[in-house]
């Protein structure tokens, strides 16, 4: 009887590790990075690390659920987009150094990108970008249908909404404390309420690229076509098809580009 437990155990620890140390491992922050923290509206305090090389553009990268402003490949992404702009990336409430629990309300989510895109504006920034992956593309989305002053959204591998996604509401139940040790903490009922496909198409002109992952095993190529369809106008499509799940690897000179014809235009029409 005694075996069959410690190999139980033995494979437990090893899938945490794996998961911990592979699929949510961290990295070195850039060198001249300065970690702060913001005050919101709602009373949470979310971390963030600032990037300032006195450009006029910023770009704000947001993780997905359970990763951390450290997380190796959103640290990825910061390395292809720090040559060209100035960097902000901040743990999701619930993450972290961050409070709160983790922001699957992604109206919450978008509220928080928000106030990041509002505290960027008000360090002088003349143009604001969202980069978002997972949970944070939802985010980015949300912000820019809420309002947000953003110049232009990156969503990578979005959960675009049912039915490739689970039902509005849901309880965590086992997952709350394996979370909790992957990093996360997340509430007791969990209610998405809207998602990205039904606010998609209220971001006013806010240019967006979709980028579909090809070898996504959450979010499905049907589920990123569904989405882009809703997005109307000023929306582009991206494939990466050798990408995993928010992780691009072929589309990232094309990401570089595109951000960069996003503040040519800004800087043409005034914006």
């Amino acid at each position: 009887m005694k075996k069959p437990l410690y190999l139980l155990s033995a494979m437990g620890l090893l899938a945490w590790v794996l998961a911990r140390y592979v699929w949510l491992g961290r990295g070195k922050l850039p060198q001249d990075a300065q970690v702060r923290e913001l005050a919101l509206g709602d009373g949470e305090r979310i971390s963030y690390w600032h990037v300032d090389r006195g450009r006029k553009s910023v770009v704000i990268l947001s993780h997905g659920l359970l990763k951390r402003k450290d997380d190796h490949k959103l640290l990825g992404l910061a390395d292809i987009l720090l040559p060209h702009w100035d960097l902000i990336a901040y743990d999701q409430p619930g993450h972290g150094q961050s409070t709160g629990v983790a922001p699957l309300d992604w109206s919450r989510a978008g509220r928080c990108f928000s106030e990041l895109v509002a505290e960027a504006r008000h360090l002088g920034y003349a143009h604001v970008l969202g980069v978002g992956v997972s949970l944070g593309a939802a985010a980015t989305i949300f912000a820019a249908a809420q309002g947000a002053r953003l110049d232009g959204v990156v969503s990578l591998s979005c959960p675009a909404g049912p039915p490739w996604m689970p039902a509005r509401t849901w309880r965590p139940g086992a997952l709350r404390p394996i979370a909790r040790l992957l990093g996360a903490r997340l509430s007791a009922r969990i209610d998405h309420g809207r998602w990205p496909i039904d606010v998609i198409g209220d971001r006013a002109a806010c240019p967006l690229l979709i980028v579909h992952c090809g070898r996504d095993t959450i979010v499905p190529r049907a589920a990123s076509e569904a989405l882009l369809r809703s997005a109307g106008e000023n929306a582009t499509w991206l494939l990466d098809s050798t990408a995993l799940h928010g992780a691009p690897r072929c589309s990232r000179d094309e990401i570089v580009l595109w951000i960069d014809r996003c503040i040519r235009q800004a800087e043409k029409t005034g914006g």
